[in-house]
C-alpha cells in the first residue's frame, strides 16, 4: 500500500535492508527480496555483502545503492562499487565540502549525501559500543543509543580531568545534522541527492522536514540568485525536534562544537529569560507555591505550547494553559504565564520553547487523511510465491543456505589453531615471535601512513622475520583512508612489496582495488587478509569476496565479526565448507581491548591534551579507554579485555583457524605473557587433549592478566 500510494504520486520508493544478516536469516532474506523485488524495484540500499551477491545473483535488474553503513570515503572504494554496477552511494556523514566534491567529480555513479538529521558519534558500520555494552547491535538496526547517555572524563587511578563538566556530560551525542543553507554548494558540488533522517522521529517530524527542505531546493533551481533561508524555516526545523543544530563536517574536518555535552535530547527554540517573578515571600525567600513570571521574547507563545526553563536545579517545564500578552512592540512580546504547580524558576533563568501547538497542527495537516486519497491495487497473497517465474532457481540457491547447524569438524582434524598477533612497536617482534607467536600482523599506521613511510631499518626487520619458517608478517592498513592520504598508502605499500612484503591486512574496501592496481605494476602475489570492519556475519559474504578477487591477489584469511558467537561461527564455517570455501583463514579476535567506536574527533577536545592518557566513565562506574589513531580521530575501547583462553576448546570444536592477540594498551611484559599463555595451552589442547588443557588454564584463573575479562560475544551474540 505505502509503495502503490508513492507511485501514485509520482515518488520512487528504495527498499532499506542495510543491515547484517547471519548465516541462518539466509533463506528467510531470499524470501523477503523474492516477495517484495517486484514491488520495490527501484533500488535497494545494502550493507551487507552478502545480501548485495543475493540480488546480484537473482535479481539482476534492480539497482543497488551502497549504504552509509559501508562507510565509503574514497575514491578507490567508489572505483570498487562502480566495478560491481553499484549505481549510487550513499557517502559516510564525515566528510567535507571539498572532499565530497573530489568524489562526485569522479563521475563514477549518483551520490547522495546525509542533508539532516541525527548523527551517529563513530563512523557508521564501524560502531560496536551497543553491542557490546548491551549485547544490541547497531549493524543489525537495533542500536540502544548509549553514545546519548552521561559519561565522565577520567585519567589514571581516581584522577578525574575537568578540561569539560566531569560530573557527567554527554560526550558522544553529536548536534544534528543541517545543510539547508547549503543546498547551493553541494548541488555546485555535483551531489545528487539529499537524505534527511527519518527513523523514529515522528511523522510530524518528517512532514515538516521534508516539506522545508522541497521548498528549498525548488527555489535553488527556480530561482538560484534569490536563494536565502527564512529565519521562520530554520526556527521550525530546531522546533519540531532537534538538537542543537550544525553543517556536521561540511566546513571542516575536524567541528569541535559537533558535540553538544550539555544536552542529548531535543532543545526546541531559545525564547529569553525570566524577566521577573511574582512569588517571592516578605523575607525574599522562593516561594515554592505556584505563581506565575514574565519573559520577554521575539517569539510568539500560545495556549497549548509547552516551554522548559533551565533552572539551577534542573529543567522545569510547563505546560502552557493559562497567559497574557502584556506588552507587544516591534516583534518583541512580554508575557506573563501563569503556573499551576510549585517551581524554583528564578529570575534570568533560560526559557525554552519545547512544543509549538501551531506548529504541529500544521505538521499533521500534512498528512491527516491522506491514506484515505487513493483506492490501492488489490494484490494477491505475497506469501504464494510458487507460481511465480523463476521461483525454482530461487529455491535452489536457498536450500544452499540452510544448515542443520552442527559444527564443522573438518578443520579439527587438520589440527590447524594458530596465532597471530596485532603489534604496534617493530623493536618487540623479536620477542612476540619467541613467545610463540605465529603470524605478525603490523599495525603501526604511523609509519603504514607517513609522509616518511616505514623506513629502511623497520623494512629490513620485518623481512627479516618475514623469511623465518613457519613465521609470517602481514602489514595491517586502517578503515579510515580519504583520498588525500591514498597517494602517500600507495607509496608505502610499494616499499613494503618491493622488500618482499606483500601480504596486507585491509578493514577498507577501496584497498581491495588499490592492491590490485599497485599489482598490476609489481607482478607480485599478494596475500590479503579481510578484517572485522568488513562485518562478515555469512557465508554469501564471504563467497562474494572470494568471487571479485583474483588474478594474483589471494583472499587468505578473514576475521569473523566480533558480533558472532560461537555456534554461529560454527554455522558460517560448515557451510563456506559446504560451497567449496576451505582456502580463506578463520579468524577471531581473542585477547585485547576491543574498538568499539571510531569516530571524527580529537580527544584534545575533551581533555585538552595532545597525547592525555584518559578514560571515559559510565554513571555506572566502567571505564572505557580513550586514545587517538594515526589521524588524530579518537578510538574509544570496551571497558573490559576480551579473553577467550578458557574457551579455547569451544573455539577449535568450531573450525575457527586463528586467534588474534591485541597488544595494544596493553604493557609490554602483559602482552609477551598472554602470547606465551595462549601458545602452551593451544599446544596443550590439540597435542595432549582437553582435559589437560582445562588443568592447566584452571591454574590460571587467578592471575591478574587472565581476570576482569568479557568472552565478548562468544557465547552470548547479538540481537
Amino acid at each position: 500500500k505505502a509503495v502503490d500510494f508513492s507511485h501514485r504520486n509520482s515518488v520512487k520508493v528504495y527498499l532499506t535492508l542495510n543491515t547484517l544478516i547471519k548465516e541462518r536469516e539466509i533463506p528467510d532474506v531470499i524470501d523477503f527480496l523474492s516477495d517484495y523485488s517486484a514491488i520495490c524495484s527501484a533500488g535497494i540500499i545494502v550493507q551487507d555483502y552478502g545480501i548485495y551477491k543475493v540480488i546480484k545473483d537473482l535479481f539482476r535488474k534492480i539497482p543497488v545503492h551502497a549504504s552509509t553503513q559501508m562507510n565509503i570515503h574514497n575514491l578507490y572504494s567508489l572505483k570498487l562499487l562502480k566495478e560491481l554496477g553499484f549505481k549510487r552511494a550513499i557517502l559516510a556523514r564525515e566528510m567535507t565540502l571539498s572532499e565530497i566534491k573530489n568524489l562526485c567529480a569522479g563521475n563514477l555513479m549518483k551520490i547522495e549525501i546525509f542533508g539532516h538529521g541525527s548523527q551517529c558519534y563513530s563512523y557508521s558500520g564501524s560502531c560496536y559500543f551497543s553491542s557490546f555494552v548491551g549485547g544490541r547491535s547497531g549493524n543489525r538496526g537495533r542500536c540502544s543509543q548509549p553514545c546519548r547517555m552521561k559519561y565522565r572524563l577520567a585519567g589514571k587511578g581516581k584522577t578525574k580531568i575537568k578540561n569539560i563538566i566531569s560530573e557527567g556530560s554527554y560526550l558522544f551525542s553529536k548536534s544534528d545534522l543541517c545543510l539547508l543553507d547549503m543546498i547551493p554548494a553541494l548541488a555546485s558540488a555535483g551531489v545528487d541527492a539529499l537524505k534527511i533522517e527519518g527513523r523514529m522521529k515522528s511523522p510530524e517530524y518528517v512532514g515538516i522536514v521534508t516539506k522545508i527542505y522541497r521548498k528549498y531546493i525548488d527555489l535553488y533551481y527556480s530561482r538560484p540568485l534569490d536563494y536565502k533561508v527564512e529565519d521562520e524555516d530554520f526556527y521550525k526545523l530546531a522546533q519540531i525536534f532537534s538538537r542543537e543544530l550544525g553543517p556536521g563536517y561540511l566546513r571542516e574536518k575536524y567541528p569541535k562544537d559537533i558535540v553538544s555535552v550539555k544536552k542529548s535530547g531535543s532543545i526546541g527554540n531559545f525564547l529569553g529569560r525570566v524577566y521577573k517573578k511574582d512569588f517571592n515571600n516578605n523575607d525574599g525567600s522562593r516561594n515554592k507555591m505556584a505563581g506565575s513570571f514574565i519573559i520577554k521574547s521575539n517569539r510568539t507563545i500560545n495556549e497549548g505550547d509547552i516551554i522548559e526553563v533551565w533552572t539551577n536545579k534542573g529543567k522545569s517545564r510547563i505546560n502552557i494553559k493559562s497567559l497574557t500578552l502584556l506588552k507587544e512592540e516591534d516583534n518583541r512580546y512580554e508575557y506573563r504565564i501563569d503556573l499551576d504547580k510549585r517551581s524554583c524558576i528564578g529570575k534570568k533563568d533560560r526559557v525554552f520553547k519545547y512544543f509549538d501547538r501551531k506548529l504541529d497542527d500544521e505538521a499533521k495537516s500534512l498528512f491527516e487523511g491522506s491514506s484515505n486519497k487513493y483506492r490501492f491495487n488489490n494484490r494477491k497473497s505475497l506469501s504464494k510465491r510458487d507460481g511465480r517465474e523463476g521461483y525454482g532457481k530461487i529455491k535452489s540457491y536457498k536450500e544452499k543456505f540452510i544448515t542443520a547447524g552442527h559444527p564443522a569438524d573438518k578443520k579439527n582434524t587438520a589440527g590447524r589453531l594458530t596465532l597471530s598477533v596485532y603489534l604496534y612497536d617493530c623493536q618487540h617482534i623479536g620477542s612476540v615471535v619467541r613467545e610463540g607467536a605465529d603470524h605478525i600482523i603490523y599495525s603501526d599506521f604511523d609509519k603504514v601512513m607517513g609522509n616518511l613511510g616505514p623506513g629502511n631499518k623497520i623494512l629490513m626487520i620485518l623481512k627479516r622475520y618475514n623469511e623465518l619458517k613457519g613465521i609470517k608478517v602481514t602489514i595491517n592498513t586502517p578503515s579510515i583512508i580519504y583520498n588525500g592520504e591514498i597517494g602517500i598508502l600507495k607509496n608505502n605499500i610499494s616499499k613494503f612489496i618491493d622488500t618482499k612484503i606483500s601480504s596486507f591486512a585491509v578493514s577498507n574496501p577501496g584497498l581491495i582495488k588499490l592492491l590490485s592496481e599497485i599489482n598490476q605494476n609489481k607482478k607480485s602475489n599478494i596475500d590479503l587478509y579481510l578484517n572485522f570492519d568488513f562485518n562478515l556475519l555469512n557465508s554469501l559474504s564471504l563467497l562474494f569476496f572470494k568471487d571479485i578477487i583474483g588474478g594474483s591477489v589471494f583472499l587468505k584469511g578473514v576475521e569473523i565479526s566480533p558480533e558472532l558467537n560461537i555456534d554461529e561461527i560454527s554455522e558460517l564455517i560448515s557451510n563456506c565448507e559446504k560451497l567449496n570455501m576451505n582456502e580463506p583463514e578463520f579468524s577471531i579476535f581473542g585477547y585485547g581491548y576491543f574498538p568499539v567506536m571510531n569516530s571524527r574527533y580529537m580527544l584534545k577536545f575533551l581533555s585538552g591534551k595532545e597525547k592525555q592518557s584518559c578514560f571515559v566513565e559510565d554513571l555506572k562506574g566502567y571505564r572505557f579507554p580513550a586514545g587517538s589513531d594515526y589521524n588524530e580521530n579518537i578510538i574509544i575501547f570496551n571497558s573490559k579485555k576480551v579473553c577467550t583462553l578458557f574457551d579455547l576448546e569451544k573455539i577449535y570444536r568450531s573450525g575457527i583457524d586463528n586467534i588474534i592477540i591485541d597488544t595494544r594498551l596493553l604493557k609490554e611484559k602483559d602482552f609477551l605473557k598472554v602470547i606465551k599463555i595462549y601458545r602452551e595451552a593451544i599446544d596443550i589442547l590439540k597435542n595432549k587433549g582437553e582435559k589437560e588443557y582445562k588443568k592447566f588454564v584452571l591454574l590460571l584463573k587467578n592471575d591478574r592478566i587472565f581476570k576482569d575479562y568479557s568472552k565478548g560475544h562468544l557465547l552470548r551474540g547479538v540481537e
